[in-house]
């Protein structure tokens, strides 16, 4: 089903409305315990290279900077290693220089935020990366940030 809605708004904004300028992340396929789903499923429900730029997956580690990658290996094999592969969500922070040195290069990821109740943004404790958490991250040789990309494409 999401397969066939994807193709439905692919082909009306791309072939219809004829954008071309946007950039498409598709998440993997995981089975119902929120785990990655087996490698024929994740092979099946995968829209195509012709129709993404980004191939992502969800994590959410319990471990603060976590290190199990095992789910870049996975999705890479799924996809041939054809594109670029995201952590289109996650809970606590990767070790991007751990991710580096195995061999992963996730293209970005995002972390969710908590809320509370007056609406302000924060790190929920015990439950997401701690702001000093995000300082070290941002400051590992290998994750760059919007600055140092723009500066790496001007070259």
């Amino acid at each position: 089903m999401t397969k066939r809605l994807w193709n439905l708004l692919y082909d009306k904004l791309v072939t219809e409305h004829g954008l071309n300028n946007l950039i498409w992340v598709w998440t993997m396929q995981t089975a119902d315990s929120g785990a990655l789903a087996s490698l024929d499923l994740m092979r099946a429900s995968y829209v195509g290279d012709d129709r993404c730029d980004i191939v992502g997956t969800d994590i959410y580690s319990t471990s603060d900077l976590f290190t199990d990658f095992d789910t870049w290996y996975a999705i890479r094999e799924a996809i041939n290693g054809s594109k670029m592969i995201a952590m289109s969500e996650n809970g606590n922070l990767p070790d991007v220089d751990a991710a580096i040195a195995r061999g992963e290069s996730w293209s970005f990821f995002m972390q969710w935020y908590d809320q509370d109740k007056a609406g302000v943004f924060g790190f929920g404790p015990n439950k997401y990366s701690s702001p000093e958490g995000w300082q070290s991250v941002a400051s590992m040789k290998s994750a760059l940030n919007r600055d140092e990309l723009r500066e790496i494409m001007k070259k």
